[in-house]
Formats: structure tokens, sequence, C-alpha cells
């Protein structure tokens, strides 16, 4: 699991023997270790760093290598529980992009908790909670463009679904609800 907070994930102050420990804990043979710190130093695009502290990183950084230690020890699933609250815009990117890495590249499944509905959109698989009960799941374009479910739970749609709502009670009717500021325009440039 990949907590929010990546510096309570840290137990040595080398990132080497940080993503090490989880992995002798494991019950790793020790002359397999290196091999599988560098492999998920790479994935997570941090290669170089085994010797540099982790608290001298960026946020963004920080998240990546509490990653890495928990991709190291190989699991099937891997759980983000607001791994990019903390992180600014940059930092969310570098976390987002390295999970989808994670999931085309090693086939691991990916659980992400988020407030961020716009983490969501690019899901396989969305479950909306409100108060510790799951009211709704489906696929992203399912549950992010449907208003009601999202004020359900005290979220407000993506930016391109509002945009689309503002339009419509103004008499502008595009032809499908767009999710992403991609589609908005798209919908857009097709009125006539």
């Amino acid at each position: 699991m990949v907590f929010q907070n990546p510096n309570n994930q840290f137990v040595s102050s080398v990132i080497k023997e940080d993503i090490a420990f989880g992995l002798e804990n494991f019950g790793t043979p020790a002359e397999d270790i290196p091999g599988k710190i560098a492999g998920a130093l790479k994935i997570v695009g941090m290669q170089g760093y085994d010797e540099k502290s982790p608290h001298m990183l960026s946020g963004g950084q920080k998240q990546r290598i509490a990653i890495a230690g928990v991709l190291a020890v190989e699991p099937d699933i891997i759980i983000f529980d607001e791994a990019t609250s903390m992180l600014d815009p940059e930092g969310r990117r570098e976390v987002l992009e390295t999970m989808k890495r994670i999931h085309d590249e090693k086939n691991r499944t990916i659980i992400m908790i988020s407030h961020y509905v716009e983490e969501a959109m690019f899901a396989d698989k969305v479950c909306l909670m409100s108060n510790g009960k799951i009211i709704a799941e489906g696929t992203p374009r399912e549950i992010l463009t449907d208003p009601a479910l999202m004020m359900q739970a005290g979220l407000l749609p993506p930016t391109a679904v509002r945009a689309y709502i503002d339009l419509k009670n103004a008499g502008v009717l595009l032809q499908d609800c767009p999710l992403t500021n991609e589609e908005l325009v798209e919908e857009i440039c097709r009125l006539k």
C-alpha cells in the first residue's frame, strides 16, 4: 500500500536500504535484493537515486520512492490511498504516470483511493463512495458524467462535464457529454 504521506513509509535515510527493508522482511535472498532495487527504481523513473536520502527529494520523488519500495516485493495488487493528495501538480502528474506504467508494463492491478475526480477519468472502473458505502460503480464515463450521482457523493463532476451543463443551460446543445477537456473542445468544434 502507498499512503498519502510518503515520509511515513520511510524506515531508512538511504533509499536502497529503505527499499531493501521490505525485501528482507519477505525473505528475499540477499543476492537478489540489489537487482530488485534497481528494477523497482527503474520502473518509477528514479534510477541513480539508490544512495541518496529520501528526505532530500521533492514530494513527487518521495512518493515514487515509496512506490518503488512496494513494487520491489512484486505484489499483484497495489493500493494507492490518497497518494497524490499532498503533491503539487507536477508531483501528481509524476505519480499518476508511474501508476500507469506499473499497470501497463508490470500488469499490476492498481486500486486508487482519491478525492480528485480528474484522476478517476483514466481508470478502468470507478467505485463512487459516500459515508463509507459504495453508491455506484461503473466506467468513468458512466459515473463521472452523472452530476446528481456526483453531488450525492459530495463531489463536483469533472470540469468538462460542468461546462457541458453550463452550455446546455445556456441553450448550446452538444452532441455528447464530454468527460475530458479534450473531448469538450472536440464537441464545441463540431458545433455549426
